[in-house]
């Protein structure tokens, strides 16, 4: 197993998942910032919740989910095909990086993905998790030190060793128990600018925003041209 492939290790329908090697999903934000009692971070668990993925398949679709998520993190490039339906797509939207069809998502997977996903350091702390009909929405805070070559994140852009912390959305897509896409998001600009490849100065550009979605009660940039 190649030595950035972190093992799923914890998984429970409207809980956080932990992963060893990332600091992990933290069980709940206390852990992390102190009794918040904000009621917005307890959106994790409230979540509109579809026992069945469509057209008959009998597992929860976030159990689906989880399933396609530990074959990425364990490196499995096999597994993590046969988690996805015929002609499945992958959306990295700020970087245009993903594939369309079941061949360019499994090259794009096995060249520039699968073992290629978070340097060692890298924490993944989940916000909340909404479950639907026909998809699941992850929103996540993503942190790591830019240590390596991310093709889906950075691509082309040599390490710098910066520290990164984004906030992450990953909209995971599920029809008869098949993963049909996987749409993600965040800031790029503020990305860039945490590396030091982009000056934010005179920008509306939220370098800390990945801190206040962790703490709500940060104060508010107000930008003033």
């Amino acid at each position: 197993m190649n030595e950035n492939c972190y093992a799923l290790t914890q998984f429970r329908r409207g809980s956080p998942h932990s992963y060893r090697g990332f600091r992990a999903f933290a069980e709940d934000l206390h852990d992390l910032r102190g009794d918040l009692g904000n009621p917005v971070l307890g959106s994790r668990t409230r979540h509109l919740r579809y026992p069945h993925g469509v057209m008959g398949d009998k597992r929860p679709i976030d159990e689906v989910v989880a399933e396609h998520i530990q074959a990425e993190i364990d490196c499995d490039l096999d597994r993590t095909m046969e988690t996805m339906a015929d002609e499945p797509h992958l959306t990295v939207a700020p970087t245009l990086a993903g594939g369309f069809g079941s061949v360019a998502v499994r090259e794009w997977y096995q060249n520039h993905f699968i073992g290629r996903f978070l340097p060692p350091d890298g924490e993944i702390i989940n916000i909340s998790q909404t479950v639907g009909e026909t998809q699941v929405i992850n929103e996540d805070v993503v942190r790591f030190t830019h240590t390596e070559v991310l093709d889906w994140i950075l691509p082309g852009v040599e390490p710098t060793n910066m520290k990164v912390e984004i906030a992450m959305v990953v909209i995971v897509g599920v029809v008869d128990g098949k993963v049909t896409h996987e749409h993600i998001y965040w800031d790029q600009a503020s990305l860039l600018a945490q590396i030091g490849l982009l000056d934010p100065t005179g920008l509306p550009i939220a370098m800390n925003h990945a801190a206040k979605i962790l703490d709500p009660s940060l104060p508010n940039l107000i930008y003033k041209g």
